[in-house]
Order: C-alpha cells, then structure tokens, then sequence
C-alpha cells in the first residue's frame, strides 16, 4: 500500500492527460508481485488495473471535484 499511484495504472491527471505515476515504484512492485497494490491520490484515476498478476486499485473515494462519491473497494 502506498499513498500515490506506481506509473501506467490509476495515475492519469485528466487536466493534461499525463500519467504522474513512480516509474520506480511500478519496478519494485513488478520484482515483489504482491496479489494486491492498493493506493489513491490520483482521484480521477480511481479504478481497478490489472497487469502481470498484480491487481491495482486506486482507492480513492473522492472523484476529481472532490465528492465522495467512488464505491470503496
């Protein structure tokens, strides 16, 4: 569990559509492979991600206008 995303999942800010994920920490996962990566931070990329036997979920409850409206996980 890490408080921001790992780079390519649930990492996406809309307002420029860039990915602001840790290219470091999507490493360090992938050499680990945890069945689970849990995170938020990024609110609009709330979601479930799965790559290479890892499920990603983005946690965040609060959309991106800060709502609390995203179903927990």
């Amino acid at each position: 569990m890490t408080h921001g995303p790992p780079y390519g999942f649930g990492d996406v800010v809309v307002a420029n559509n860039t990915s602001v994920g840790d290219k470091e920490l999507l490493k360090r996962i992938l050499e680990v492979k945890p069945k689970y990566h849990l995170f938020g931070h990024i609110h609009e990329g709330y979601g479930k991600y799965e790559h290479d036997g890892v499920t990603f979920l983005n946690c965040s409850t609060n959309t991106h206008s800060l709502n609390p409206t995203n179903a927990p996980f």
